[in-house]
This record gives C-alpha cells, sequence and structure tokens, in this order.
C-alpha cells in the first residue's frame, strides 16, 4: 500500500512538472538608473564596511571579466555563489581561475544553485 502512495506521489509531480519555467522578471529601470542601488540595498541590506568601493557592471561583457579579475587577484580566499553556472567557455574561464587559485593556497569556496545551473549536468 505505502509503495503504491509513493508510486502515486512521484508519477503525480512527473505529470504536474511544467515543461518550461520563464523567470523573466519586469522590471522598469537599469542599473545606471538612481533606483538601482537603493532596491538592490533593500533586498540584501547590506553593510557597509571601510575601504570597499561599489561598482555597476551592466552585463556579462563588464562582469566576467571583473570576476576573473578579482579571483585571479585573491590571496586567501574566494567565496563564489552563483544561480546559474553553464558549462562552455566562460565557465572553462572561471573553473580554471578558481583551480589556479587553489593551486596557490588560496581558499576556494563555491556554491551553486542546482535549478539554475541544470543540477547535475549543467555544471561540473
Amino acid at each position: 500500500m505505502l509503495a503504491l502512495a509513493i508510486g502515486l506521489s512521484v508519477g503525480l509531480s512527473v505529470l504536474s512538472r511544467p515543461s518550461e519555467v520563464d523567470y523573466a522578471l519586469p522590471h522598469r529601470f537599469d542599473v545606471r538608473d538612481p533606483a538601482f542601488l537603493p532596491s538592490a540595498h533593500a533586498l540584501a541590506d547590506p553593510v557597509m564596511v571601510g575601504g570597499n568601493r561599489v561598482v555597476l557592471l551592466a552585463n556579462g561583457d563588464e562582469i566576467f571579466p571583473a570576476m576573473l579579475a578579482a579571483i585571479s587577484g585573491a590571496r586567501r580566499s574566494v567565496n563564489l555563489e552563483s544561480y546559474i553556472f553553464w558549462s562552455g567557455r566562460v565557465a572553462d574561464r572561471f573553473i580554471e581561475a578558481l583551480a589556479d587559485r587553489a593551486r596557490h593556497g588560496v581558499e576556494v569556496r563555491v556554491l551553486l544553485g542546482a535549478l539554475g545551473s541544470g543540477g547535475t549536468g549543467g555544471a561540473r
């Protein structure tokens, strides 16, 4: 009886799963809009620490080189958290940069979102 209930539950879950999920969230401004920084601050409530700076980067063409440079310059630790991490040329550059830092004694920690990174097959 328990096996039938589990089988039915799994079957219903598979049948009711959406074929594709659209995560596009409409917004009324971009990173250069004066409203961006206050809205980002409201979401995360970050604590500003002296000696740091904030640079707004608009897209992967601006973000990835800056992230790779920061990783390459790390001396003590790297903490990378990403909801989306796909395989490919850009991912390979990140993997190599992180591995290089680890080989040089830098503590490297990576946290990837399973859904946004394609589960076990989307990232390596």
